[in-house]
């Protein structure tokens, strides 16, 4: 007999990642069922092999409601709605490209696979683990400067 327990070993673990549907769509604005998100975060709504990228701007009820930043062509009642987790891939390619707010290109020239991929959104370092200010920053107001060090 086979052992499986190799087999079952190479299978990568998976995480669920809690999705969503679309029950409503006027004009920009759309309406989700969905998982529990934020204001701000950014979701994309997929049919049909079309992908739209939407930030949750707010809720009713039971219900997120989405502003759609890609197109919505696409997207009908029943669209899977799913959390993005941007990334955004660095190198020499960026130098005298244009972006958009998501770091696409707008000239049509594909990102090549070469360079570092960080995270847009990376969590943010606690105030006690971070340096102390070595050079303040003059802002041009006293009151500012004097009751903020900002640098």
């Amino acid at each position: 007999m086979i052992d499986p327990a190799p087999y079952i070993a190479a299978i990568p673990e998976l995480t669920p990642v809690p999705c969503g549907t679309l029950t409503r769509s006027v004009g920009l604005l759309l309406e989700a069922t969905g998982p529990e998100l934020p204001v701000g975060a950014l979701v994309t709504v997929r049919d049909r092999g079309a992908a739209a990228v939407c930030e949750v701007v707010g809720f009713r009820d039971d219900r997120l409601l989405l502003l759609a930043i890609d197109e919505t062509r696409q997207v009908s009642p029943g669209s899977l709605v799913a959390p993005l987790h941007l990334t955004f891939r660095v190198g020499p390619w960026i130098l005298g490209r244009v972006l958009d707010g998501l770091g696409r290109p707008l000239d049509g020239i594909p990102i090549p696979p070469e360079g570092e991929e960080i995270e847009l959104e990376p969590p943010a370092v606690p105030a006690m683990e971070r340096g102390l200010t070595a050079t303040p920053l003059d802002v041009g107001v006293r009151a500012v400067n004097a009751l903020l060090t900002l640098g």
